[in-house]
């Protein structure tokens, strides 16, 4: 079997977006701007007597002055948050334990590199007449596999409070963790049937939802697994607000989660 929780590659690694922090690689020094201090970072040093040695040169005052002084940059790789927002309704098809299967196995493997990357990894479940943070963002593969063990099936579909329990996680995470980068990995077969407000058509509440998500700049990738005729096109439409990337998919596997899961 093939090993799905392989270690990032160096490729992967350097093409993680970086973001400036008082932790990581030391990325270049920066003069101090018009009353800026340095509370909290660190001198640059030998940024700093260059700039005074040049002064000094200059026929300036022989000691350090705040114009000469330099901070440190360092530079740290971005957190990440992968979110599955998870259709556990009955209408998943003649086999949703198999889609459970395969979303728990890409959420095992996600966490088994969280070590590696930052990463945190969260799963919302929408089934019946709500939707469940099953999974609350952790690296822990022990609190993930309590959490998943009985992952409920069945049900109606409240695909809307999916996606708000989404936004209302994301939103939560950036206060915890500002810089975090949230992708959600959304897997339904469109079929909604519980609205969050009264007399608003489902799929327009999911457009609307999903805009909101887009402006929060989340990325997310959307699988859809339906087989009515017709839900395709609405799905397609729920990524294209959304701002992300739409896959068709008849058997999911863990793999399939995976290869659009970037790590």
């Amino acid at each position: 079997m093939e090993d799905l929780s392989a270690p990032a590659t160096r490729a992967e690694r350097r093409s993680r977006k970086t973001i400036i922090s008082s932790r990581g690689r030391f990325r270049r020094a920066v003069p101090l701007a018009p009353g800026e201090t340095l509370d909290g970072v660190a001198v640059a040093v030998s940024a700093t007597l260059r700039r005074y040695a040049l002064r000094r040169a200059r026929g300036g005052p022989d000691h350090l002055t705040p114009e000469d002084l330099c901070r440190q940059e360092r530079h740290r790789p971005s957190d990440r948050l992968i979110l599955f927002v998870l259709d556990t309704s009955e209408s998943m098809g003649d086999n949703p334990e198999q889609r459970i299967r395969a979303a728990k196995g890409a959420v095992f493997a996600l966490l088994r590199k969280a070590y590696q990357n930052r990463s945190e990894v969260a799963l919302i479940a929408f089934g019946g007449e709500q939707a469940t943070v099953v999974l609350p963002p952790t690296r822990s593969i022990v609190r993930a596999r309590v959490c998943l063990e009985r992952l409920p099936v069945g049900g109606a579909t409240p695909f809307a409070d999916g996606l708000y329990q989404a936004w209302r996680l994301v939103r939560r995470e950036r206060i915890r963790r500002p810089g975090v980068q949230p992708l959600l990995v959304i897997i339904s077969d469109g079929e909604a049937n519980v609205t969050l407000t009264p007399g608003v058509p489902p799929e327009q509440e999911l457009l609307d939802l999903a805009a909101q998500l887009r402006a929060e700049k989340v990325a997310s990738v959307l699988f859809d697994v339906s087989t009515v005729r017709g839900k395709t096109a609405e799905l397609l439409r729920l990524a294209g607000s959304l701002g992300g990337s739409h896959m068709r998919v008849s058997d999911l596997r863990a793999r399939d989660l995976l290869a659009a899961v970037p790590t």
